[in-house]
């Protein structure tokens, strides 16, 4: 148990994910409670209220820009995998452009961890009592804590309002999914879902190139969909029509029925 709770530089630790406004840091959802070394889609996957309701949180065509890790959505947009990124200038670019949001993140961590010093990493012996009793302490003072409580008492008050409209914005969506997804099996929804998130990462894509002039060099929408070059893209296929012509010319002689030997014959 105690194995757990470790992550891979062997300190005891909890996963939290956050979701923050680019713009202004603010943090909007957070997952916390995945103990030890976990990998982030887990974490994000089983915590996350954004994915069970997104229209809590998101309005419709909003999305969230996330890291490889935590998988794709049809409302989020990912980097492309460094493996195929690294081959093609079109989806370098994209991943550099989209690795400026991620500093932000990085700066609501440091912000964080400079106010709350205990998320730096615990400072004590964890099996010692007298260190448990040191760091469960209250550290702050009763004014401190009264000022939060009515900032967020305030900000309780005053997003009622958008709360109530969020509520009937997500009822509208699972009915609106529910109808859109009527009568189909579980395979053609996944398959649409995918869909999905390719369109809205290729619309991100044109956006930014659209945004700073930039003309696609080595890539295209199909090509982009399976993360690959256009010459690779063209590979690819070649491939695949290949072994499907060869699957076809053997299937023939697999499909014979084995003949039995006469009796004779086997004297």
């Amino acid at each position: 148990m105690e194995k757990e709770h470790r992550n891979y530089k062997s300190f005891h630790s909890l996963n939290v994910a956050l979701v923050i406004m680019p713009h202004s840091l603010r943090i909007v959802e957070s997952v916390v409670g995945q103990p030890g070394s976990v990998q982030v889609s887990k974490v994000w996957t089983l915590g996350s209220n954004i994915l069970k309701k997104p229209r809590l949180y998101l309005d419709k065509g909003k999305f969230i820009w996330v890291d490889g890790g935590y998988g794709h959505s049809t409302f989020t947009v990912g980097r492309f995998s460094h493996v195929h990124a690294d081959k093609s200038k079109d989806l370098k670019h994209f991943n550099y452009s989209l690795s400026h949001v991620r500093v932000h993140v990085e700066h609501v961590i440091a912000y964080l961890k400079n106010r709350f010093m205990c998320l730096k990493g615990y400072r004590g012996n964890i099996y010692h009592v007298k260190d448990q009793a040191t760091t469960a302490k209250p550290t702050y003072l009763e004014d401190e804590i009264q000022e939060i409580i009515d900032s967020m008492r305030e900000c309780r008050d005053s997003n009622r309002e958008t709360r109530r409209t969020r509520r009937a914005a997500q009822r509208q969506y699972k009915h609106d999914l529910a109808e859109a997804t009527a009568g189909m099996s579980q395979t053609t929804i996944s398959r649409m879902r995918i869909d999905g998130v390719h369109e809205l990462r290729e619309q991100m894509f044109q956006a930014l190139f659209r945004s700073t002039a930039r003309v696609e060099e080595d890539t295209s929408p199909r090509s982009r969909r399976y993360e690959k070059t256009v010459a690779d893209y063209k590979a690819m296929l070649r491939n695949t029509t290949t072994r499907r012509h060869a699957n076809l010319e053997s299937q023939p002689l697999q499909s014979q029925p084995s003949q039995s030997l006469p009796p004779s014959a086997g004297l």
